[in-house]
């Protein structure tokens, strides 16, 4: 809530600044006309985007749904714990990307080949903060928990061992946003993530049954994983980012510039 309304504050200084310049230049906001045409592309665009944020919250929570309708509502509560401490940090990827947003669509504009040398320097980076989290917290999950939300939580500690794994492939698939828009390829950003959300569906029914909340962790994994790299994997148009992503992920070889 506090990020949406930092976020929210942000547009609306940024909008009022472009007012003011607008002033500046002898220039009013009252004289812009609606182009349809525009309209209708940005539509085009944008819908796409949306269904993919909409499946997006459907399988971040589809699994806690599922958890309390076939196993217990302890079970869901254990694993929301696990989840609200595991999700926290995917704040930080966010903010980075964020950061590097700007100058990653310029360069990919004016040169593809510093763009991709950049967005692989970045995976590598991704992935390296990734593992400084998670290695961690896979070791010292139980203890963890019991420090934040107390001893009655700590078996909840397994399904934070392995759903903290899955801020790897957050982490790695948020460094692809500026080839995306690009491109205009924002199906891409939804086919992903309804492959992501059917594997997660299956996979909850597969192993809810058997392993509660530690399965519903699992299948999260595996399928923040079948998003990111899935679907790039079988795309010819992202094949050669789904390269990257595996040299990426490859931390103790050398650097080798794309």
């Amino acid at each position: 809530m506090a990020f949406a309304l930092i976020t929210t504050a942000e547009n609306l200084l940024n909008a009022l600044a472009l007012m003011v310049v607008f002033y500046w230049q002898k220039d009013s906001i009252l004289r812009w006309r609606f182009q349809w045409d525009i309209a209708r592309r940005m539509l085009r665009e944008c819908v796409p985007l949306l269904l993919s944020a909409i499946s997006i919250v459907l399988y971040m929570k589809v699994d806690q749904v599922m958890l309390r309708q076939m196993v217990t509502d302890e079970a869901a509560g254990l694993y929301a714990v696990a989840v609200r401490i595991s999700e926290s940090w995917y704040f930080f990827p966010t903010v980075i990307m964020s950061s590097f947003f700007p100058v990653l669509s310029t360069t990919i504009r004016q040169d593809p080949a510093a763009y991709y040398a950049r967005t692989y320097m970045l995976m590598r980076f991704m992935v390296a903060l990734s593992l400084c989290v998670a290695i961690p917290m896979t070791f010292f999950s139980e203890p963890i928990i019991t420090l934040v939300f107390g001893m009655q939580y700590r078996d909840a500690g397994p399904i934070l061992a392995v759903h903290i794994w899955s801020g790897l492939s957050v982490a790695m698939g948020i460094t692809t946003s500026p080839w995306i828009f690009h491109y205009g390829y924002t199906k891409i950003a939804l086919y992903r993530t309804l492959v992501g959300l059917f594997v997660n569906l299956l996979l909850n029914l597969l192993l809810i049954p058997s392993l509660a909340g530690l399965g519903a962790a699992i299948a999260t994994t595996v399928s923040y994983a079948c998003a990111t790299f899935g679907w790039y994997a079988i795309d010819k148009r992202a094949w050669h980012l789904f390269v990257m992503q595996l040299r990426a992920l490859l931390l103790f070889l050398p650097y080798k510039a794309v």
